[in-house]
């Protein structure tokens, strides 16, 4: 007894909820009219908070009868103050399921679209994005947004299921099946994987190449530039054969391998991309000697500082050595490294 209440005495003295906590905690236990101007107290002393506009958007959404325009007109100033947050725009994507309807699907479509886009299995985004009307058009939209987390195991499924309703079969099976490789399900991965090998001819955007062109010899590389459409499935059987190593058994484990090892690398050197500020910067295309005019002389100690920076496309090493088996993966430090192309 004498431990405890010494350690009691000794404890810190716990913190009071804070004013953003108890208004959140009047709205969950539904005391609306309170949460309500709790909200709107702290909102007076900070206007542009984004994260008090979405909770008074999440108190008038719950307000009964009415309250669903005023809770989207807050959502999207929240959105529009915190653009990368994509808690604003899953609310005004539950407000627009709320309301029902033509108007409420205009509402949701954009806004839960943006939450794929800005993290793919953010709540129950992805479940809500399903229930609206999809078309081709729709679901084109959807995997490009998904695009940008390509890589990426949840998002790659979310992509091959909109692909299979497409019909664009080769890409659909072959992102199904780097996600089940990279997740570890290595028989599952293979069967697809040869699914997706079946219609090789059908893959017009070289997606099984951009697979593994990452390990490709030179002489592969060169080959793979002159086979035509139905050559394709024996290149990549044969591709994979070279590398199996060890031929008795029924799996070919230097697959699950491979793509287990490129999900590394994208997560490790996911931005120093060897072209990235070539792309975003017209200075360093100038200095590239690509595209756009050069720079003035005002800008002559910007220059100095981006010549004295190395280019991130001339040190791959790190990257390729865990594509290649010579690094594990867990001996990798990102300091100063970069990455190929994947």
């Amino acid at each position: 007894m004498l431990a405890l209440a010494l350690q009691l005495a000794l404890a810190p003295p716990q913190q009071p909820p804070s004013d953003f906590a108890r208004a959140e905690s009047l709205l969950a236990s539904g005391r609306l009219t309170e949460a309500r101007a709790a909200t709107e107290r702290l909102l007076r002393r900070s206007p542009d908070d984004p994260r008090l506009l979405t909770l008074l958007g999440r108190i008038h959404l719950d307000w009964p009868v009415f309250g669903r325009y005023a809770a989207e007109s807050l959502f999207v100033r929240a959105s529009r103050l915190d653009p990368a947050n994509p808690e604003p725009f899953y609310w005004i994507g539950r407000t627009g399921l709320a309301l029902g309807g033509d108007d409420g699907e205009m509402m949701s479509r954009p806004a839960l679209l943006e939450v794929l886009r800005l993290q793919p299995d953010y709540r129950d985004a992805w479940e809500l994005w399903l229930r609206l009307y999809r078309g081709d058009a729709e679901r084109r939209d959807a995997v490009e947004a998904l695009e940008a987390h390509a890589g990426s195991a949840g998002a790659d499924l979310k992509r091959s299921q909109l692909l299979l309703e497409l019909r664009d079969y080769p890409r659909a099976l072959a992102l199904l099946a780097r996600a089940l490789f990279e997740s570890g399900a290595d028989s599952a991965g293979a069967r697809t994987y040869e699914l997706a090998l079946r219609l090789a001819h059908l893959d017009t955007d070289s997606v099984l190449w951009k697979q593994v062109r990452g390990i490709a010899t030179p002489r592969e590389r060169e080959e793979y530039l002159r086979i035509g459409p139905g050559e394709r499935e024996d290149f990549l059987r044969l591709f994979w054969a070279r590398r199996d190593p060890h031929l008795a058994s029924p799996l070919n484990e230097r697959m699950g391998e491979h793509f287990r090892r490129m999900a590394e690398a994208r997560r490790q050197f996911a931005l120093l991309h060897p072209n990235a500020r070539y792309h975003r910067s017209r200075l360093w295309r100038a200095l590239a000697g690509g595209l756009g005019e050069p720079p003035g002389p005002e800008l002559r100690g910007v220059i100095d500082a981006a010549r004295a920076t190395p280019c991130v496309a001339e040190l791959p090493t790190a990257a390729v050595e865990v594509l290649s088996g010579t690094m594990s993966a867990g001996s990798l430090d990102s300091a100063g490294q970069t990455t190929v192309n994947l």
